[in-house]
């Protein structure tokens, strides 16, 4: 998703619970891409903690001045019934 956002030219915030990993991630997909007239930044993000919640919210709310899309995302364990 963030690729196909990212290669239309859209701003994409992606939140993360460490901002530098997922720096190596976008860097890959910005190399996959190639040029585009948008942009990929990744934010600290925890979702266990309240205050990491509001210092986002704090965050993207200085930088940006709407959110257009929102995505979400919840990963899944397969629990195997026997």
């Amino acid at each position: 998703t963030v690729k196909a956002l990212y290669k239309m030219g859209a701003t994409v915030v992606v939140p993360a619970r460490n901002a530098s990993k997922a720096g190596h991630v976008i860097g890959s997909i910005q190399q996959q891409v190639g040029l585009s007239k948008g942009s990929v930044e990744a934010m600290t993000l925890d979702l266990s903690s309240l205050e990491s919640v509001r210092q986002f919210v704090a965050q993207f709310n200085a930088k940006y001045s709407s959110l257009h899309i929102l995505v979400n995302n919840a990963g899944a364990w397969p629990n195997e019934h026997r």
